[in-house]
């Protein structure tokens, strides 16, 4: 996205290039998710959060995929009242 910008843009001091590098390194370390590093930043996983990160994660499919299950069971059982009255 931003590294893009940068190819293409000509800039006329250095001050607008170094500004323009400075936000795209942000976004790469800060807020761009790396498939290689489990779906993190390197400044979660230079933070030490990765583990915790990943760990949350894994919980909360844990928890949606249990309440599918719930859920899908009580719309059988509602299925099998109503065609059975």
């Amino acid at each position: 996205m931003l590294k893009g910008e940068i190819n293409q843009v000509p800039y006329e001091m250095p001050s607008e290039l170094r500004q323009a590098v400075e936000s795209f390194v942000e976004y790469y370390n800060h807020h761009r998710y790396h498939e290689a590093l489990g779906n993190v930043t390197p400044a979660d996983v230079y933070h030490g959060r990765r583990d915790d990160i990943l760990a949350r994660r894994k919980e909360a499919k844990r928890r949606t995929l249990q309440a599918r299950k719930e859920h899908n069971h009580k719309v059988r059982e509602l299925d099998r009242g109503n065609s059975t009255g």
